[in-house]
């Protein structure tokens, strides 16, 4: 009997072993965020988070480390766009966009207090913008 193709082009088995791998490929992910040195401890943790639920961002996994794609992808879903957020990082003046995020991730990272989880790189850039949503 032939096996049925789903919507995706594929069989049942195939998909069953495609959501395996990829299960695998996210307990990966997270077990390397995991050892990484991340500063999770601010002194302003609450007005930051704060920040991020006014304007409805979700940084699913507080390990996560900041990179200047997933930054501006969670600020495209607040609503800013990409030059809201070179002026409100300052303009660092490198050639496009996401260097100039880059380069503010590398500028807030601290080799004591550890580097920039994502949630609070975005968190500081909406600050930055600034305005009550």
């Amino acid at each position: 009997m032939d096996s049925m193709i789903d919507r995706f082009g594929m069989t049942a088995e195939e998909r069953a072993a495609s959501l395996q791998k990829g299960r695998e490929a996210r307990k990966e992910k997270l077990a390397s965020w995991q050892s990484l040195h991340l500063r999770q401890q601010w002194a302003d943790e609450h007005f930051m988070r704060d920040t991020l639920v006014r304007y409805g961002v979700k940084a699913p996994n507080a390990q996560e480390p900041a990179t200047a794609e997933r930054v501006l992808q969670l600020c495209r879903r607040a609503g800013l766009t990409g030059a809201d957020v070179s002026a409100a990082i300052g303009n660092l003046e490198c050639r496009t966009i996401k260097e100039d995020v880059d380069k503010f991730i590398k500028m807030n990272d601290n080799e004591r207090l550890g580097a920039m989880p994502l949630w609070a790189a975005v968190s500081m850039v909406l600050e930055m913008k600034g305005g009550v949503v």
